[in-house]
């Protein structure tokens, strides 16, 4: 399941980690979930108010 919690851990974790953020597929993977169940996770992430997504690409920063 993913909540607003484990998917901001996840991305700051990306961040410590790798030096930058993984991407849709890397989270698919992290998450055994589908690209739409991810991307429905981080435009909730969005709402409220972990990360900003860039709107032509779905990548965030």
């Amino acid at each position: 399941m993913i909540t607003n919690s484990n998917l901001h851990y996840h991305i700051i974790k990306g961040i410590i980690d790798n030096g930058f953020a993984p991407t849709v597929d890397d989270l698919t993977d992290i998450f055994k979930a589908d690209k739409e169940e991810i991307i429905k996770g981080l435009y909730d992430q969005q709402d409220y108010h972990g990360v900003v997504l860039h709107q032509m690409n779905r990548k965030f920063g």
